[in-house]
């Protein structure tokens, strides 16, 4: 029995950290991993109730443990893993604020462009060197002098969008009243940045 309460202890401890690098930076392995891990966690957890029930409560009464940690471990990562793994994406995102920066300060005074005019509309920005771990840029410029800007990180998940938003411009700007993001999950980081994701 105690080797079926370490064996589970490991198992949730590695889909807890799974479900943490999901949300800090998604890529397709650990999503796959995670999805497995959630599915057998709970299936492990029936499996060793019953044998639990049958076996070990003869001669212990923490016959229900290896079935409680992998309950518990799913638990643990439905209600912590989302908020760690978002202050990691933001550590990572404060490492390269500055790199960042440059893309949305060449946006604005126009040493950087769009592929096509990108008037209060999100348009690709093409650049030899793009910043650290992004895949691709969209910039939008607003008719009071504000800009938006998107930064597409480079992830392996298909169908999956996620990174950050730069967002700087007055409630009655074109870019306002034209904004649209959809079903986009977005969260502020600081100031003008934010974090979005579907």
């Amino acid at each position: 029995m105690t080797k079926m309460i370490w064996t589970a202890f490991f198992v949730g401890f590695g889909y807890f950290v799974l479900s943490v690098l999901d949300v800090a930076w998604p890529e397709s392995i650990c999503l796959f991993l995670s999805l497995f891990l959630l599915v057998a966690l709970p299936v492990m957890s029936v499996i060793v109730a019953i044998r639990g029930f049958k076996e070990w409560r003869k001669y212990s009464r923490l016959w229900a443990a290896p079935s409680l940690v992998c309950l518990l471990s799913v638990a643990a990562a439905w209600f912590c893993a989302g908020s760690i793994g978002e202050a990691i994406s933001d550590r990572i995102f404060a490492r390269h604020v500055i790199e960042y920066s440059k893309v949305v300060d060449g946006l604005r005074n126009g040493t950087i462009s769009c592929q096509a005019p990108c008037d209060a509309e999100f348009g690709f920005i093409a650049m030899e060197k793009k910043p650290t771990h992004i895949r691709a840029l969209f910039g939008a410029r607003c008719d009071d002098g504000g800009v938006s800007v998107q930064f597409l990180i480079d992830t392996d998940v298909l169908l999956h969008h996620e990174g950050y938003l730069f967002k700087d411009f007055g409630a009655k700007s074109n870019c306002s009243a034209s904004e649209r993001l959809g079903k986009l999950y977005i969260r502020q980081i600081a100031g003008p940045w934010y974090h979005f994701s579907d």
